[in-house]
């Protein structure tokens, strides 16, 4: 053993020495505190102050334990790199001093910014006990005032203003300000104290007479900094409208003088209206035409008005088709100005008219919707409503013997081969007719919208030409609906029970409007199909028939009910639902009985941990008929409860109630040796899946044993307990302990024999100052060396003996020394002898096989706190709440690492795997998928049928992906990472009592 090894613990101890006599240096902790430091100007406005005829104020209240007697020095500023003191101070009531710094007042401009400093506290030997960084900002400039809106309300104007303040313009004074104070409009104080450096005021103020005026708009902040502004020139109303009496009807601008038997398309309405601001002008010009298409739209039809002088405005209807009914018209004409008051006038209209022409109603296709009409893309049947009073519809023409009649469509938007599809059938009776094209295509993509129109040349047979709409806008519906959702109930959800209300919900998908109908002959009785119209929303449907009528009495299998959905293109879906309807127990019958004691898990429970609360689990043995299903239960009541706070049932299957018992916070009571009580079950089942039966009440009786800390354990826990401290592996227990003993009293010898041999004592007494210094010193080196020459053949035959406490050397090891050799290409790689483990100490069976007697001791001992480990979990966890089964796998997977791992290493590519490992910790961000995937190929690939001892990797083998098992293991205290710190684990072991 060389002179380092040595020196290094004695500069360890020497350091000890010194920690233990500065240690009351290092224990003098000083307790500070600034707990409050401001700073404003005589405005008192925290952060701010003005930059003229204003002065800095900074207070700062702080203390330090020890030190009552805090002095201004102590308070200092730090800015700009220096450091200023306070000057003023005052001690508190409570302890605590309060420090105050004042500047002169300022009569000389200072650069408007803001300013960062410190308040720094300092204790009497100057060293920095705490501190709080500030800044202030120094404010130049008022606010800026926007109108934003200025408006009439007949007697109130509306006025919208922002105000804007920042308190200076360097860089760093974005969103810093004084505040807003005050807004004043024409010397009227409108808003004050208002927060934050951005307000919108909207003022209404009474209006004043007719006229123009402006209005004045000052804003001050904080600091009294003002700002004036004046809004553009407003004029005020004070009178409504008035309508001129003419109305003048116009085509091209010339005066129209008849209205013959089309009547006049594309004709102007003009009126004169007197108004200094005139907002809009509408009219009910639905007398204009007899169509009610145009009635509905003329109601209230809105003009166009343009400004002709300072209060004239000319409004004018464009484009107004007049085809009236008589030639005397009132219309009503309305006007509002921008104030919001308006006018009413009838004026009186005179028009001369002709004959009648052929009227169309209404176009239609196979579905349509508040006037939008959908076709497919083939085969569509178009239909035209007209009301004709005379002459009435002829074929003009036959094609292929067919006939044609001179009602067109211009459909040339349909398709691209199409012109005008002339009618193939018109038929009327009195007035109305109605007109047929059938077979026609329309082009296009899904949901395209085409135009149809009715062209010039289409008359009736005394020549009129058509009136109303002649333009029709259809949709392509090019897609079918699609079914999401289609699902029958009843009262009882999700079962179909005799003498139960049906109802049928179903969610389709579609783009225009869709109509269910519903077969249900089945299951009601009514021959007859249901329609009814799905509720949109966006492009989803809702169809609902609620409540259709009460189910047939069951028991009914697999009854068939059929859906059909119809969309407004005409294209269709459907949907047949196979239910089942189950029969009514009339009466109630006892089918269920417990089969025995639930079972709690915990098995029992620390009763010194009830001052919180805890969740136990009971399973409940159920007997029963094979043909009933527990569907639904509760539990109704608890009686005799003593220490349940709420049980509740968590699943019913295979005969087997689980429960969910709340305890807990209970008091302490050592003479409380269980928990009990009586609960009530309300348990309702389906026999057959035919019928459903009433409710049925089973009483279960709950009791919890409760144990303390130290208290007695069952017998299956006593058990794993005493095996796993009567371990032995492989039979080397027995001679673990002399083994260990003889051990340690060889290896202090050879320690003190390379102590004494390699003259590192003389070395490091030398170097710590201990031998003292001169003659008296290498008079003790060189008698140490001397001691160590005159009994060389001794030490070196003990020398020899003590390689094999660290298996240097091996009993019968040379054949592995050879084994672990270095190839020579590896060398050229620098890639280490990674074949084979480099130590046998660090392997059990390796350290078996080659005689290294430490190697054995410490994998022995690495065993043995394994056990104890498992000891430990099984005497204090378990008693805690802690499932048995967890200490049990946590232990197994131990094991299996310990032994099945400890195997796998003496596989020659093992440690080629643990070296590439170490480089993937880096990369993943869990390493411990990589330790555990190779544990899994070992136990499974290799050893998982050695013996009884197979069960251990079979455990990690199930447990999926290894890591969930990982996280079971760390939460019981990260037990694994505990058996590589040999210290701890001994303390474990010394914990249970295991030797």
């Amino acid at each position: 053993m060389t002179s380092t090894h040595l020196v290094k613990p004695a500069k360890r101890a020497l350091f000890l020495v010194l920690l233990i006599l500065t240690l009351p240096v290092h224990s003098a902790v000083v307790w500070a505190e600034l707990r409050k430091a401001s700073v404003s100007g005589l405005d008192n406005l925290e952060g701010y102050r003005k930059v003229v005829h204003d002065q800095t104020i900074i207070t700062a209240e702080g203390r330090l334990t020890g030190d009552n007697d805090l002095a201004p020095e102590q308070f200092k500023i730090r800015a700009e790199g220096r450091l200023t003191p306070f000057t003023d101070c005052v001690r508190l009531a409570d302890g605590y001093t309060r420090c105050t710094y004042k500047t002169h007042e300022n009569t000389i401009d200072d650069e408007a910014k803001v300013y960062p400093f410190a308040v720094q506290l300092y204790t009497d030997t100057n060293a920095l006990a705490d501190e709080r960084s500030l800044s202030l900002t120094y404010d130049n400039q008022p606010p800026k005032i926007f109108i934003d809106a200025i408006r009439q309300n007949k007697g109130d104007v509306g006025i919208t203003v922002t105000i804007e303040d920042i308190a200076c313009l360097a860089p760093g004074c974005e969103g810093k300000c004084a505040g807003i104070k005050a807004v004043d409009i024409d010397g009227q104080r409108v808003a004050e104290n208002l927060t934050g450096c951005h307000a919108s005021q909207t003022v209404f103020m009474p209006a004043a007479e007719e006229g123009v005026r402006t209005f004045i708009i000052r804003a001050i902040d904080y600091f009294n900094q003002g700002v004036t502004k004046d809004s553009a020139p407003f004029f005020v109303d004070g009178h409504e409208p008035v309508i001129n009496e003419k109305i003048s009807v116009l085509l091209d601008g010339q005066p129209v003088q008849f209205i013959g038997e089309d009547g006049v398309r594309s004709a102007w309405l003009n009126i004169m209206v007197k108004d200094h601001d005139l907002a809009s002008v509408q009219a009910d010009l639905s007398a204009l035409n007899r169509l009610p298409e145009f009635q509905g739209s003329y109601k209230e039809k809105q003009a166009s008005c343009a400004r002709m002088a300072s209060d004239r405005f000319e409004c004018v209807w464009k484009d107004i088709y007049i085809l009236p009914d008589k030639g005397t018209l009132s219309i009503q004409v309305n006007a509002t100005d921008m104030v919001g008051r308006t006018s009413t006038k009838q004026v009186t209209l005179q028009l001369r008219l002709d004959t009648d022409k052929p009227v169309l109603k209404q176009w239609t296709t196979s579905g349509c919707k508040n006037d939008i009409c959908y076709v497919s893309p083939k085969d569509n049947t178009i239909r035209a409503d007209i009301e004709e009073r005379g002459s009435g519809f002829t074929p003009f023409a036959f094609i292929g013997g067919e006939p044609r009649y001179r009602v067109g469509i211009g459909a040339h938007e349909l398709s691209p081969a199409y012109g005008v599809l002339w009618a193939d059938n018109c038929t009327g009776r009195g007035s109305s007719w109605t007109c047929l094209w059938h077979h026609v295509d329309a082009l296009g993509p899904h949901l395209r919208t085409l135009t149809m129109t009715i062209p010039s040349l289409s008359t009736d047979d005394a020549g009129n030409t058509f009136s109303g709409n002649p333009v029709k806008r259809v949709v392509v519906d090019a897609e079918p609906p699609v079914l999401l959702t289609a699902n029958v109930s009843s009262d009882k959800e999700g079962l179909l029970l005799e003498g139960s209300p049906l109802s049928i919900a179903a969610v389709i998908k579609d783009d225009t409007n869709i109509r269910g109908t519903a077969y249900v002959q089945s299951v009601l009785g009514i021959a007859d199909p249901v329609s009814i119209e799905c509720i949109p929303q966006d492009n989803m449907h809702l169809c609902s028939w609620n409540q259709l009528g009460r189910l047939l009495p069951g028991p009914i299998r697999s009854a068939r009910i059929t859906l059909l959905f119809h969309d407004l293109g005409g294209n269709s879906i459907n949907k047949t639902l196979i239910v089942d309807v189950l029969a009514a127990e009339k009466e109630k019958k006892n089918y269920w009985s417990t089969a025995g004691k639930p079972t709690p898990m915990p098995k029992v429970l620390d009763r010194d941990t009830l001052f919180f609360e805890q969740r136990v689990y009971f399973t409940v043995p159920l007997a029963g008929p094979d043909n009933a299903k527990i569907i639904d239960g509760g539990i109704t009541n608890c009686v005799d409860n003593n220490g349940f706070s709420t049980v509740r049932i968590l699943s019913a299957a295979d005969k087997t109630l689980t429960l969910q018992a709340t305890v807990g916070p209970l008091a302490a009571d050592t003479s409380l040796a269980r928990l009990r009580a009586t609960c009530t079950a309300s348990l309702v089942s389906v026999i057959n899946e035919e019928r459903l039966t009433q409710p049925q009440e089973i009483t279960i009786p709950l009791e919890l044993p409760l144990v303390s800390s130290l208290g007695p354990l069952d017998d299956t826990l006593r058990q794993k307990i005493d095996d796993a401290k009567n371990w032995d592996l492989y039979g080397l227990r027995k001679i673990f302990k002399p083994l260990e003993q003889l051990y340690k009293i060889a290896e202090q010898i050879c320690s003190g024999l390379n102590l004494f041999s390699s003259g590192a004592l003389s070395g490091a007494l030398g170097g710590f100052g201990l031998m003292g210094g001169g003659a008296s010193g290498a008079l003790l080196s060189q008698s140490a060396g001397l001691a160590a020459q005159s009994s060389g053949s001794m030490f070196n035959t003990m020398f020899k003996y003590c390689q094999y406490l660290s298996c240097d050397k091996t009993l019968f090891g040379s054949w592995y020394n050879n084994l672990i050799k270095e190839p020579e290409f590896s060398k050229q790689r620098h890639l280490g002898a990674t074949a084979w483990p480099q130590n046998p100490k660090d392997n059990l069976f390796l350290s078996m096989a080659t005689g290294c007697i430490p190697g054995v001791l410490y994998n022995l001992n690495k065993y043995k706190q394994l056990q104890c480990i498992y000891v430990d979990c099984l005497q204090n966890q378990v008693s805690q709440g802690v499932p048995m089964q967890y200490c049990v796998n946590q232990h197994e997977y131990l094991k299996c690492r310990f032994l099945y791992g400890q195997v796998f290493d003496l596989i020659p590519f093992a440690h080629v795997v643990k070296r590439m490992a170490i480089y993937m910790k880096t990369i993943f961000a869990n390493p411990l998928s990589m330790v555990f995937g190779l544990g899994s190929f070992a136990c499974e690939q290799r050893y998982a049928g050695l013996g009884s001892d197979g069960m251990m990797c079979a455990i990690a083998r199930t447990m999926p992906q290894a890591l969930s098992l990982v996280t079971q293991f760390q939460s019981f205290g990260q037990f694994q990472n505990d058996l590589l710190r040999q210290g701890r684990s001994q303390d474990v072991c010394a914990k249970v009592d295991m030797e």
